[in-house]
């Protein structure tokens, strides 16, 4: 079979990451993969497997596309497109109708409308939701990657074809692989957080939480990502005095390293739709505290696996970590085994079954 995964860019997203994932998991099982980017940019771009066709459409931004991906789909005729975002689905919708080819769309919805749409100030832009009504309907189906996030498209959309599949993730890596940071040679307990320095993560409420914690005055933390927001988050963790405590080293391709290393994970989102970190974490088998989001409510769904609090609960948050740091070892497998629940051939099987359908 011929696929084509669709992504927006390179950047270092969990809807890229996914969609390489899964690009490595088809070429494994003999699939003809396609990599499709419609912007050229991102520390991912290296990430593409070997074996994965590549093809770059360089434009600026995804409705820029919608020629070139009708090119490309009039050119390469792949069997079935997965388009990573709804928006890059609606793309891929649109380019069926204008180059007429005739395979089946999957789009994944990596993101919670309703969240986005509040942070909008109504319920979002009329003219999207407009062309989601029409162009998404003609959707082989439309992925949740958690049910919260299928059930919101299902119910303010109306859509019939929606469906839950759970992101794939993969323990693949830093086993072996040392990594230097002055905070694990210190000796003292490290927290550690992954994601987009923006204002979704929480990585503000999250250092507000770490400031509060006098009852743990050795703990530090640290935060793997870049993004807008570091320049705030930076003055932030000066303004409480925490300089010496929160470190913010930026993006890095591989966290497991630093995961092995770490005494306690925090995700600290006020919209997570799946939430990969928190499986990495998991996947380590170290304690988890989560806010209680979309994704993490699927995910977490023993009282054994972690922790999980209302976004904005400072001392409810912290309370949380504290109890994590008192026991490291406790339901260790537990955890490691509800990791492995997303191995990516399991969640590849998944969407052939959907294809096949």
């Amino acid at each position: 079979m011929k696929l084509a995964l669709l992504s927006a860019s390179f950047r270092g997203g969990g809807a890229e990451r996914v969609q390489i994932t899964l690009a490595g998991e088809f070429a494994r099982l003999g699939h003809e993969v396609h990599f499709v980017a419609f912007e050229d940019d991102g520390p991912l771009r290296g990430e593409v497997p070997a074996g994965v066709e590549l093809t770059v459409l360089g434009v600026p931004r995804v409705s820029r596309g919608i020629m070139p991906l009708a090119r490309f789909l009039r050119k390469t005729d792949p069997d079935v497109v997965i388009a990573a975002m709804v928006h890059v689905g609606a793309a891929a919708l649109a380019a069926q109708m204008l180059s007429r080819w005739k395979g089946k769309v999957i789009v994944r919805a990596d993101g919670s409308r309703r969240y986005h749409g509040r942070k909008a100030g109504g319920s979002g832009s009329p003219v999207l939701d407009w062309l989601q009504r029409i162009l998404l309907p003609g959707a082989h189906a439309l992925v949740g990657v958690s049910s919260t996030i299928a059930r919101e498209y299902e119910e303010d959309l109306g859509l019939k074809n929606c469906l839950v599949i759970h992101n794939p993730v993969s323990a693949r890596s830093g086993v072996s692989v040392p990594v230097k940071h002055p905070f694990f040679e210190s000796g003292d307990p490290v927290a550690i957080a992954i994601g987009r320095l923006t204002k979704q993560k929480g990585f503000d409420f999250l250092i507000e939480v770490f400031g509060g914690l006098v009852e743990k005055p050795d703990l530090k933390l640290i935060i793997l990502g870049d993004g807008d927001q570091r320049q705030e988050l930076e003055s932030l963790i000066s303004e409480l005095g925490l300089d010496g405590s929160v470190s913010l080293p930026g993006f890095v391709t591989d966290p497991f390293p630093f995961l092995r290393r770490s005494s306690v994970f925090a995700l600290s989102s006020e919209s997570e739709p799946f939430g990969l970190t928190l499986v990495e974490a998991l996947s380590t088998g170290i304690p988890v505290v989560s806010t209680d989001t979309e994704g993490p409510r699927d995910i977490l769904n023993d009282e054994r696996l972690g922790y999980m609090v209302p976004f904005g609960e400072h001392k409810r948050f912290g309370d949380c970590i504290l109890k994590a740091l008192e026991m490291p070892g406790e339901y260790r497998l537990v955890r490691i085994d509800r990791a492995a629940e997303y191995a990516p051939g399991r969640i590849a099987q998944e969407y052939l079954r959907l294809i096949g359908n």
